[in-house]
């Protein structure tokens, strides 16, 4: 059975064209500070060739994109000057995502990605606004084809019923858990994601410090001087406040509603709030299983459960942490592993008190690491590496 070649929705221009600006907008401000003083025209003139340019490039990226399903591969087709033909058999496929938008819900689409055996950084193929049916398309030939394969390998004198057949083919759920919102908001309010934000700042400020005139330095100590440090110290307390409540509402908004499925050959996960995520993970990828555990969550009870992939990448091997539970109570973590992970040979997971000097050498790296990459600090690399 071989369907139609498809187009995608016209949406997708759209989709373009917010990742052609995001590529684009930082050279488009370069060169309109650059020539804008020299010449107001051209400049004006440039930036507006490049609007016309994207749009046009984004037009034309529709119109020559198609996909088309076979019985044992999906063709993609893309390209005007350079005709590009992306042939993805069905037994590379690993990963399957379906990411919905809450914009797109209206129009019942998402973007489907695809991750394959040979294609370690990112999905190999991005399917922008499809129909929510496609995903369900998909897993039938998948399993139409992994059922062809199955009835090859078997003996000819083997009988095989086609009723039975069918009904091997659908994965049914054997398990299943959801996130509670107790569960959720000691998840998000014990996350130390908020130092990413303050990190990312700092950053920001170290790259821009030496464009910043002494004189803008002396005003703002003297605003500071007539404020008072309590006035100071409150201020930096409130910017941290709101660090902290961002990162809470986006781990909320990330983590909506998470649901695992377990059928017979795979996990599927569902959540999100603004954009609803739906992943589809085989559990033959599945290496490892890692159970982790900051002080604070100990502390409270919880836990968050990851699975370490394997992409057998045709240049090497990679890993990555794919989460599958972001938190779980530990009282019922041996339940959890024992349902959706029983050829696991583990009785009873026990959590082991970490030593004293755990915390004492962490507490030395930070503080190390704080030194090496503070380009204002005075110490020798040699008194450091007596740390080390």
């Amino acid at each position: 059975m071989i369907s139609d070649p498809k187009r995608l929705h016209p949406v997708a221009m759209l989709f373009f064209l917010y990742k052609d600006i995001k590529n684009w907008i930082v050279p488009a401000i370069v060169y309109v500070f650059a020539f804008y003083n020299q010449s107001k025209i051209w400049s004006l003139l440039g930036l507006l060739t490049i609007i016309i340019l994207i749009v046009t490039g984004d037009v034309i990226k529709y119109f020559t994109f198609s996909y088309q399903f076979f019985d044992n591969e999906i063709l993609i087709k893309n390209g005007v000057f350079v005709k590009k033909v992306n042939h993805i058999p069905y037994d590379r496929i690993q990963n399957v995502t379906a990411n919905q938008w809450f914009f797109l819900k209206p129009f019942k689409l998402e973007e489907l990605e695809i991750e394959t055996a040979g294609h370690s950084e990112g999905p190999e193929v991005s399917l922008v606004a499809v129909p929510v049916e496609l995903k369900d398309e998909l897993n039938r030939y998948q399993q139409k084809f992994n059922s062809e394969e199955v009835t090859k390998n078997v003996s000819q004198e083997t009988f095989f019923d086609k009723t039975s057949l069918e009904q091997a083919s659908i994965s049914k759920v054997t398990e299943s858990y959801s996130i509670t919102w107790h569960e959720l908001l000691k998840f998000s309010l014990t996350s130390p994601a908020f130092l990413s934000g303050l990190l990312v700042v700092l950053a920001f400020y170290g790259k821009i410090q030496h464009s910043i005139s002494k004189q803008l330095y002396e005003e703002a100590a003297n605003e500071f001087v007539h404020l008072g440090w309590l006035l100071v110290v409150g201020g930096l307390l409130i910017v941290l406040l709101l660090f902290y409540l961002v990162s809470v509402f986006v781990l909320i908004a990330k983590y909506y509603h998470f649901h695992l499925d377990k059928t017979d050959n795979q996990f599927e996960m569902q959540y999100g709030f603004f954009k609803t995520k739906k992943t589809s993970l085989s559990k033959n990828r599945i290496q490892a299983v890692v159970v982790k555990q900051t002080l604070l969550r100990r502390m409270l009870h919880i836990a968050s459960v990851k699975l370490v992939i394997i992409s057998n990448s045709k240049k090497e091997e990679t890993e990555k942490d794919i989460i599958v539970m972001p938190v779980i109570e530990t009282v019922k973590l041996n339940d959890f592993l024992r349902k959706f992970f029983p050829h696991i040979p583990v009785d009873e997971l026990r959590v082991e008190p970490a030593a004293a000097k755990t915390y004492y050498y962490d507490l030395r790296n930070a503080l190390v690491f704080s030194l090496i990459t503070d380009p204002n600090c005075q110490i020798k690399c040699n008194s450091i590496d007596l740390f080390l």
